[in-house]
């Protein structure tokens, strides 16, 4: 034992082979050994961080809290992990209850708050990308892949960036299977990859009754009589007075739900309606 002359609670100790402590106001503070290096925290408590230093596949850094509750490890062979709080990058404080964050100024569609590189695989090959998966408990398993979103590249050529966005979601007793697809030039596909239409659905039923065709949903869930919904067939963004296909609800009392369908156009700078059934 090495005491501090004139200040006789701090010293350096050597209680084991290849170990020795330092001590400070009568207490351990740090511990180094052949294998590790511990520090009390300063605040009093038995709080550690803790090392397996040097160049070996077993290196390791972690955080313990008051309880002795390892918090953080960052780890060379192992998984690293945080287990507090949030984490804040670029910040203190987070703006809601999310347990991770990125704070940043605002960017446009191509630049990025975080990212997510796939380039480890750098063969160039079709559908290599980066993923974001979603999952949680499902009451009895926990870690169960729910959904996930997609980013890949369309084609084999090297150099050629054409790239696709899609979404998955996975039903019971399956496994994640893609939804939707955006491409590259702008085009949307649902159970399908489109080629040509802007946006493409795959009903994929084998239902041979009307009533059990699948397809467009559009619904206007407002209970006033006559009113509708339509498809519109515009020259331009914004306007009312284009061509449309459209559903009157002209009775929505009690179970009636009556319907007529209208068929309108643009002709000599008007809307009108030509056709109703």
């Amino acid at each position: 034992k090495i005491i501090h002359d004139g200040d006789t609670n701090t010293a350096i100790r050597f209680p084991a082979n290849d170990t020795f402590t330092v001590e400070t106001a009568g207490a351990e503070n740090a511990r180094f050994t052949s294998s590790s290096i511990t520090f009390k925290a300063p605040d009093g408590g038995s709080r550690y961080l803790f090392g397996e230093m040097g160049n070996s596949a077993d290196a390791e850094l972690s955080i313990y809290d008051s309880s002795d509750a390892q918090k953080v490890r960052i780890a060379a062979a192992n998984n690293t992990f945080f287990n507090g709080g949030a984490v804040i990058v670029n910040g203190t404080t987070t703006g809601s209850s999310a347990k991770f964050e990125v704070r940043s100024t605002t960017g446009s569609i191509s630049s990025a708050t975080a990212r997510l590189n796939g380039d480890a695989t750098d063969t160039g090959a079709i559908n290599t990308g980066s993923s974001l998966l979603f999952a949680g408990h499902d009451g009895g398993n926990a870690n169960r892949d729910f959904a996930s979103i997609f980013a890949g590249k369309e084609n084999a050529s090297s150099g050629n960036y054409d790239a696709y966005l899609s979404f998955g979601t996975r039903s019971n007793g399956s496994t994640l299977a893609e939804r939707l697809r955006i491409t590259s030039s702008g085009l949307i596909g649902v159970n399908v990859t489109p080629t040509q239409q802007k946006l493409t659905i795959d009903v994929d039923s084998s239902g041979t009754t009307q009533a059990s065709f699948d397809g467009i949903n559009i619904v206007n869930t407002n209970s006033t009589t006559n009113n509708g919904s339509a498809i519109i067939f515009g020259q331009t963004i914004a306007g009312n007075s284009n061509a449309r296909i459209g559903v009157i609800n002209s009775d929505r009392s009690g179970s009636s739900e009556d319907q007529d369908i209208f068929f309108g156009t643009l002709g000599g700078g008007s809307y009108g309606e030509r056709v109703r059934i």
